[in-house]
């Protein structure tokens, strides 16, 4: 039964990756590839479709994608974007000119740009932060991370730990159900 509930995401061979992360917003699902992004809307069988939402950028990394608050933020090859109600905008640009960070994405100072597909982030909900886990010039591990202040939308970083080696990122209820970011190191322990 379900198979027969497909839907083809255009331009089909795009590029050998195909389909590189997704968002679930509220009212439509993203699909991203590495150059496209489209949204499936719906509400049955009968009227899903397919809507490109913009074919000059995707998505770069699967689990950099969060959804926070119906907002989606993902790495693409020149910056992070956000996708909300009102549509795409690149966060790494600041506000006003404040926080642009844009070189620390197009340049090879600060971060490996080949690991990009790679990258990790998570919401931080106590301190209300896009945190992005990233591997520094010269490396393959996630070892710096920067983090953008969802209220303030400035950026902070690059941050980095020596302490351990960071393989994933998420965030964990406790005993009280108090949502707290944590990451997951390669000697098999959580840090939060």
């Amino acid at each position: 039964q379900w198979a027969s509930n497909r839907l083809s995401i255009p331009p089909k061979g795009y590029d050998s990756r195909g389909i590189t992360g997704f968002a679930a917003r509220r009212e439509a699902l993203g699909v991203g590839k590495s150059n496209v992004l489209h949204q499936i809307t719906g509400t049955s069988n009968d009227n899903f479709r397919v809507v490109k939402v913009s074919d000059q950028l995707g998505i770069e990394a699967a689990e950099s994608v969060v959804v926070y608050r119906d907002t989606a933020f993902w790495l693409w090859k020149d910056g992070v974007y956000a996708w909300d109600s009102s549509g795409i905008r690149c966060i790494s640009d600041g506000k006003a000119g404040k926080g642009n960070v844009r070189s620390w994405f197009t340049t090879d100072s600060y971060f490996n740009r080949n690991r990009f597909a790679n990258a990790i982030a998570q919401i931080d909900p106590i301190r209300n932060k896009y945190r992005l886990f990233l591997s520094a010039v010269g490396s393959s591990d996630l070892d710096r991370w920067v983090e953008y202040d969802l209220n303030e939308e400035t950026w902070w970083g690059p941050h980095q730990t020596a302490a351990f080696t960071i393989i994933s990122a998420m965030v964990v209820p406790s005993a009280n159900d108090v949502l707290a970011p944590m990451v997951g190191s390669s000697s098999g322990f959580m840090w939060q």
